[in-house]
């Protein structure tokens, strides 16, 4: 090669050959040399500023999206489809170039900012009470977490657990709380109750050819005050068939009511 000449990237051979001016007494000589002509650039990695996710939020192109300034492959960590806990989480990626023979891998590390979740909750209906009631809290939550019960009153209700029992009247503020975890924000519900004691426990009134019965806490019935069963999906009142030839007892909480032709 000639003086000035521009040599792609790659190794060459150069070779140089002296001619002596007294060739009667010299031999013409000859000197190979090997370069390597290695690329005039850096190899560099774009990976901007991750944009905060959601917990539950899987890894994709959206967050894995590096860029080099030349050829080759990312390799990420965590990878592709992984969910991250919520909190500020490191995401690391390495590039391999093509032409490895020229270029040097290359690491660079970003982070993302990973946001609890919402939770949603459901706090089923606690209906009519009266004292002496026992009655279940039914709560459930998006993220299927335990839940703890308060009350604003203790002389209306006492609970345990998910168990709660009217022990007084009054109004009393309900609260179910589920409290969250890493991944899960706080979330909580709360139902007012309103206890009378002085209302009847239980009342019948005859309206055509049905009775409607009024009761508070669990509705039961006899033929013979001996033999009792529960009312099986009886709330706060029900209608039930007439018959002036028979006589039938319902009891509710503490009282007892007849039901018969004198009704």
């Amino acid at each position: 090669r000639s003086a000035g000449t521009e040599l792609e990237i790659g190794t060459w051979t150069l070779t140089t050959v002296f001619t002596p001016k007294d060739t009667a007494n010299y031999n013409t000589a000859t000197a190979s040399v090997e370069l390597t002509v290695i690329p005039n650039v850096d190899v560099e990695i774009i990976w901007e500023t991750k944009t905060p996710i959601t917990y539950g939020t899987p890894l994709s192109v959206d967050q894995l999206n590096a860029t080099a300034n030349i050829e080759g492959h990312f390799y990420y960590n965590p990878t592709y489809g992984t969910i991250l806990p919520a909190g500020r989480q490191k995401l690391a990626v390495t590039f391999i170039p093509t032409e490895r023979k020229y270029y040097k891998n290359q690491y660079m590390e970003v982070y993302i900012d990973v946001e609890k979740l919402e939770q949603t909750i459901n706090f089923e209906p606690i209906g009519v009470t009266q004292e002496g009631d026992v009655i279940e809290l039914i709560v459930t939550t998006s993220a299927d977490l335990p839940v703890r019960f308060v009350r604003s009153n203790e002389d209306v209700a006492v609970i345990q657990d998910n168990i709660m029992t009217i022990v007084g009247g009054g109004t009393a503020v309900i609260t179910a709380i589920q409290d969250g975890n890493e991944n899960y924000d706080t979330v909580s519900a709360e139902q007012t109750i309103e206890v009378d004691s002085e209302l009847p426990f239980i009342s019948i009134k005859k309206v055509g050819d049905k009775a409607v019965i009024t009761f508070t806490g669990t509705l039961e019935e006899s033929d013979d005050t001996v033999t009792w069963k529960p009312v099986l999906d009886a709330k706060g009142s029900i209608e039930v068939d007439f018959d002036v030839l028979s006589k039938k007892f319902y009891r509710s909480v503490k009282s007892v009511a007849v039901l018969s032709e004198e009704e």
